[in-house]
């Protein structure tokens, strides 16, 4: 239960603009043309480096001279990232230096530079920096907008108290946090290993032996197909649909009826078996179990089993650690990562007699169903510990939390 320690009286506490107060400092990116300036002297930070934590490192580094030409700030110092995705925040231990899509605020001896990490991770500041962001295609606040935005602190000792309420908090739902992803852990193993006890006892054969169509859908678009926004027309089932043993159409796409007319052998019935042949989706498996009319693009593979092969016995295998090695040892890096058809018919694949599938399948389901049952709950669990997060942040900078 989150508890109050006291109630801040909010008379004594300070609201201004950000450069009134601060002093705040955009990166820039040295020559990338002069080799010179890339060494191990000095972490260069990007935004995806800022994940709400302290940073001494980064992936990519200046030499000495490199340093020279960068913006460079001091240990102490806050980050936030202000193109893009707004609002990462980093706190420094070292001096470093940083591109221009992130401003920093060097140390001041007004605001500790913990309550000012804090501050700006809070929902409070989050939604005034939303706000403050230009409605262009990628969210920008520059710097002359970010120096308008509000900062709000009491003195110098109330800021420590708030910092140490904070850590308090946050420090027992992190725990709680790595408790919850250790589980998650440990049940994604369970569930591989139980795919893969599932499948030992049987012998291989070649998919294309076990399967009537193998295919794969094309784009609308080379076709001269229209999207469109009509539930009467055709069901599109692209790789962001397919996922781990079952469909999400949260948000459906539509084509032209047309496009069945130029991909008859793509169209898809209930009970087809899907795999996803395209790009960082590679190997997602589910059963189309509709009766819509669909269709599929080029990215999603279509396995239409014979009476010989069990397609739900099927599609968990398509999911397993064991199928995943083969994927990865048979897919071409090009622009983007990819199975061939050839490979997914000669993929060997567990077979046994129907109602020998039919029996295990029905344990596997059984023991899957719990364990995603599991995974859901932990996933809840783990959505509430980032709400909690929010609304432990929201009370300090209220003045409510200390």
């Amino acid at each position: 239960m989150m508890e109050t320690i006291a109630t801040e009286s909010r008379t004594t506490w300070i609201t201004k603009p950000i450069g009134d107060v601060l002093d705040v400092v955009t990166g820039n990116t040295p020559s990338k043309k002069e080799s010179a300036n890339d060494g191990d002297f000095m972490p260069f930070i990007k935004p995806p480096e800022l994940q709400n934590g302290l940073i001494s490192q980064a992936s990519e580094a200046l030499s000495e001279l490199g340093a020279r030409s960068a913006r460079v700030v001091p240990s102490g110092s806050v980050l936030i990232s202000c193109i893009g995705n707004l609002g990462r925040v980093g706190l420094t231990d070292r001096p470093i230096a940083f591109n221009q899509q992130i401003n920093a605020i060097k140390p001041h001896p007004d605001v500790v530079a913990k309550y000012l990490f804090y501050y700006f991770q809070g929902p409070l500041f989050r939604q005034a920096l939303e706000r403050a962001s230009t409605a262009t295609t990628v969210a920008l606040v520059n710097k002359g907008n970010f120096e308008k935005l509000p900062l709000t602190y009491p003195p110098l000792p109330v800021q420590r108290r708030i910092v140490s309420a904070i850590e308090t908090q946050l420090g027992r739902l992190d725990a709680a946090v790595a408790r919850l992803r250790a589980a998650k852990v440990k049940l994604k193993r369970y569930k591989q290993a139980v795919l893969k006890a599932a499948c030992d006892p049987f012998e291989k054969r070649p998919l294309a032996e076990l399967a009537s169509v193998i295919t794969k859908g094309a784009s609308p678009r080379w076709q001269g197909v229209k999207y469109v926004n009509d539930a009467g027309q055709t069901l599109f089932v692209t790789s962001e649909n397919v996922r781990e043993g079952f469909l999400d159409l949260a948000e459906p796409k539509y084509v032209e009826n047309s496009f069945n007319e130029l991909q008859k052998r793509s169209v898809l019935i209930n009970g087809d078996v899907l795999l996803n042949i395209v790009g960082a989706s590679i190997g997602r498996a589910a059963i189309y179990d509709r009766h819509d009319l669909a269709n599929t693009n080029q990215a999603v593979c279509l396995i239409r089993t014979t009476d010989e092969l069990v397609n739900g016995f099927l599609s968990n295998y398509l999911n397993s650690e064991e199928a995943k090695v083969y994927y990865s040892s048979n897919q071409v890096e090009v622009a983007r990562a990819n199975l061939s058809l050839k490979d997914v018919r000669e993929m060997p694949v567990p077979f046994a007699p129907v109602e020998e599938q039919r029996t295990f399948n029905q344990e596997l389901e059984e023991r899957l169903d719990s364990t995603d049952e599991m995974m859901s709950t932990l996933d809840a669990q783990l959505e509430q510990s980032t709400r909690l997060r929010q609304s432990v942040l929201k009370r300090a900078f209220e003045g409510r939390l200390v």
